[in-house]
This record gives C-alpha cells, sequence and structure tokens, in this order.
C-alpha cells in the first residue's frame, strides 16, 4: 500500500494510534517529519538516478515553489546531480541555462514565492550572469510559466479557495508571472522551460522568438509527465511524453 501511495506523490510512514495524536497536536513536529520524510524521497530519486542514469549524461535538478529550503543541501552536496539556482549552467558547451526555482503570489502560501515585483528582481539578478552575446542561445529554467500563455491556465478560485463555476463548468484563468513575461519579452531568450501549473501543459512563443514549455503534471494519478527537447542550430523541437 506504501508504494503505491509513493509512486502518487504521497509521503507514506507508518505510525502507532499514540503518535498519531501526539503528530495531531503538534504541529512543529509533523512539520519536522514532513521535511525528513522529503529529504528521504529525493536522496532516493538521486540514488535511482546514480544508478539509473548513463554517467555520461547531465543530470540538474532545480526545487519548486512547494519544496522546504532544507531539501537544497540534499542537490548542492550531490556528486551526480547539479543544482542550478544562482549560477549558469551551460548545456553542451554551448547553450547557457539560468534557473529561478520561485514564483508569483499564490493563494497556498509556499515557501518560494514572492510579489511579481521581487520576481522581477530575482529574475533580472539572473540574466545579469549572462553574457549578452550569449542571450540568443538562453535558455531559461523559471517554475513560475510567464502570464496570460497556454502554459498558466488553472481553474479560479474564490474567497474561501473553492473552484469558480459557471453553468457547471470551472471558469478558467491565467496565473502565471507578469514578470517572467516582462522579461522573455525584454531580453528574448531562445527557451524557457517552466512548471508550477500542473493542469496546463502546453506550449506557446513569447514575440514570436522564445519558446516557452509546461510539461504539466499528473502526479497524484502516478504519471509522470515530461518534454524532450531537442536544440539544433539554434532552433527548437519538442516532444511530449508520459508514463
Amino acid at each position: 500500500v506504501a508504494r503505491i501511495f509513493d509512486g502518487k506523490g504521497f509521503y507514506t510512514y507508518i505510525t502507532t494510534e499514540d503518535e498519531l495524536e501526539e503528530l495531531k497536536n503538534n504541529p512543529q513536529r509533523l512539520e519536522r517529519l514532513f521535511v525528513e520524510l522529503m529529504k528521504e524521497r529525493l536522496r532516493k530519486w538521486i540514488q535511482q538516478a546514480e544508478e539509473k542514469v548513463p554517467k555520461d549524461k547531465t543530470i540538474i535538478m532545480m526545487p519548486g515553489n512547494d519544496d522546504r529550503f532544507e531539501i537544497d543541501e540534499i542537490l548542492i552536496n550531490s556528486e551526480r546531480v547539479i543544482y542550478p539556482v544562482g549560477k549558469v549552467i551551460y548545456i553542451g558547451d554551448k547553450y547557457p541555462l539560468i534557473s529561478c526555482e520561485w514564483v508569483n503570489i499564490t493563494p497556498w502560501n509556499t515557501p518560494r514565492q514572492c510579489t511579481d515585483e521581487e520576481l522581477e528582481k530575482r529574475l533580472e539578478k539572473e540574466f545579469e550572469r549572462v553574457d549578452k552575446k550569449e542571450i540568443e542561445r538562453l535558455i531559461c529554467g523559471f517554475h513560475a510559466p510567464p502570464y496570460n500563455t497556454n502554459l498558466d491556465i488553472a481553474t479560479k478560485l474564490d474567497e474561501n479557495l473553492r473552484p469558480v463555476t459557471r453553468l457547471g463548468f470551472p471558469v478558467k484563468t491565467h496565473v502565471g508571472s507578469k514578470a517572467v513575461r516582462k522579461l522573455l519579452e525584454k531580453y528574448q531568450p531562445m527557451l524557457g522551460l517552466h512548471g508550477h501549473i500542473h493542469e496546463s501543459k502546453g506550449i506557446d512563443k513569447i514575440k514570436k522568438r522564445t519558446v516557452c514549455i509546461n510539461p504539466g503534471s499528473e502526479y497524484e494519478e502516478g504519471i509522470l509527465k515530461a518534454c524532450i527537447v531537442e536544440i539544433r542550430d539554434n532552433k527548437v523541437k519538442h516532444f511530449f511524453i508520459e508514463g
């Protein structure tokens, strides 16, 4: 049973009735347990990568907005995985990659969220790391998708965080980052790799130049979604896959 739930994104923990009551009444201990289970899962994923991914293949792992800051040290200290935050990484020695795991404000008060104004400052710092001559080959690994695209469509929520419906159907709205969109329009990099809005799998273009991709996610169904991206002569091809 634990294996089934683990495969759907849950963190399972076997406990006693007494400990369960203690966890219910001790939010701090529950949070510590949650963080430890999260770190344990990440270590397992890295171990699987070490065992299954060929040594000549580069593995880059970046946290998302829901991830606690405690997991970063595991990625930083890994000898197999590259932690991309706060640096420029070159893909194939040719294509620079900058990264940002923060997102614009959500209703869920996640660890790595901030106002679009603050996010814009964070993103500007990342662009400043790149030689201007390399912008046309730049890849942006920004967790937040750009606002008003095919990548940021979600169900609208009311003040009680309940889905808004019209004629029995959920009302959709754009929830991406205006800061991400603004800077992609400003710098016009080659490629934007995004996530965050799980239900908004898609591809779009900013100013007919920057290809932006969100592979989506259905982890709660045990489905891994991904996108294979091929870059040749600064041209981007993509293939959505799942399994």
